[in-house]
Parts: C-alpha cells; structure tokens; sequence
C-alpha cells in the first residue's frame, strides 16, 4: 500500500487506452494531441488552487502512501493526478461520443443564470473555505458557460457523461478519502460526507471535468474547422 497514490493514477491512466485498443478506439492519437494542448491550459489553474490549499493547510497527504517526491511542495502523486483523471475522463467522453450520437438539446438560459446566481450567494451563506470556494467556482463556470453561449450545456453526451462519471469518481475519492491518502481540514470543509468523501468533491469534480471538456471541445473544434477549410481549398 505504500504506493498507493501512484498505483490509482496508473490504472486510472491506462483503462480508457486498454479499452480504446479493445474497441478500436478511432483517431487516439488526435484525442490524445488535444487532450495536451487541453492540459497545458487548464492545469495550471488546478495545480496552484491545490498549492495555496496544501500551504494554507486546508488538506494534507498521507506520506504512508506517496513515494516521497515533492514539486511545488505537492506530492508527484497529486500532480499526475491532473493529468491522469482528465486523460481518463476526456478519452471515455470521446469513446462515448463513438457510440451514442451527440443530440443538441434546448436548455433554460435564465434558469442556468439563476442556478448559478443561487449557488454563490449560498457561498456566503457558509464560512468554511474550501465548501464556499467550490461553490463559488461552481457558480462561475455555470454563469461563464451561458454568458459565452458555449455550446456544452446544449451537448446530451456531456450530461450522460457527467451523470456516469460520479461512479468511477466515487471509487477513486472513496480509495484516497478513506485509506486516507488525502485527509482535509475540519475547519476548511462542511464536514459533510457520503461514505468518506467531503460534498465538496463532488462540486470539485464537476468543476474539473466540465473545465477540461470545455476547453477540449474548443480545441477539438478550431481543428475540425481547420482542417474544413483546408479541405475546401
């Protein structure tokens, strides 16, 4: 178990690579070609948010579960973990675009607005930093992806994906919460918890995968556009 930070991205990593070979994952390569020019947009803005909370003391890790190697005074671990969690979730989304046909639907702009307008000003309402930070974010995305007119909210995949990918977010927050690899200040979390995973997870784990998928589409679509226009050259 000594390994066991570094065992969970590892698998996490590899599954949708093993199941894109089994199912004969089409284009990989172009997947994997905007999932990094995705990451190296979108992760720097995680990876300082999990700085300033592990300097703040808000959470800690478990050193009885990492290798021991630090950058920025984050276990190597947590910063794979960046990578490996998107990688998996951005590959799965595009194996589930493979086989269920993407349908626009029609979403309520002024009920987003309102839902998102709900959420922060529920943030003040509670003082614990991590909890109100979440929803803060969370209220943001929402109001920042409606005033944009971003097309991912009109996507039916992206909310069957966001619905099915609390399961594996459960297992792999269920291992690191409860072993514990990562263990969370009382004072910075509601100390609210389904099996051994704060509710502010849950909100964290929205805010990851829909930032990442945002910016993905974006890119994945300057392409597609691209290469359209080359095409018709």
């Amino acid at each position: 178990m000594h390994l066991a930070y570094l065992y969970l991205d590892i698998l996490v990593f590899i599954m949708p690579l093993i199941s894109g070979i089994i199912l004969r994952f089409k284009r990989i390569n172009i997947i994997i070609r905007n999932f990094f020019l995705t990451f190296i947009i979108v992760s720097p803005i995680f990876i300082i948010w999990d700085i300033f909370f592990t300097a703040k003391n808000y959470w800690r890790f478990n050193n009885e579960y990492l290798i021991g190697i630090y950058i920025f005074k984050l276990p190597i671990e947590e910063l794979l973990f960046f990578f490996c969690i998107p990688f998996a979730s951005i590959a799965l989304f595009e194996l589930l675009n493979l086989f269920i046909n993407d349908k626009k639907i029609v979403f309520n702009k002024s009920l987003f607005i309102i839902l998102g307008i709900f959420i922060v000003l529920l943030s003040f309402y509670y003082n614990k930093i991590y909890f109100s930070t979440t929803l803060k974010v969370t209220s943001f995305l929402i109001l920042l992806i409606v005033l944009l007119k971003n097309s991912v909210f009109n996507s039916r995949n992206f909310w069957i994906f966001i619905t099915f990918s609390i399961i594996p977010f459960v297992i792999v927050n269920f291992i690191l919460t409860s072993l514990p690899v990562v263990m969370y200040n009382s004072e910075a979390i509601e100390n609210f918890h389904i099996f051994s995973i704060p509710i502010e997870d849950f909100f964290y784990s929205f805010i990851l995968l829909s930032s990442y998928l945002l910016i993905y589409n974006k890119i994945k679509n300057r392409f597609l556009l691209t290469n359209k226009v080359n095409v018709n050259k």
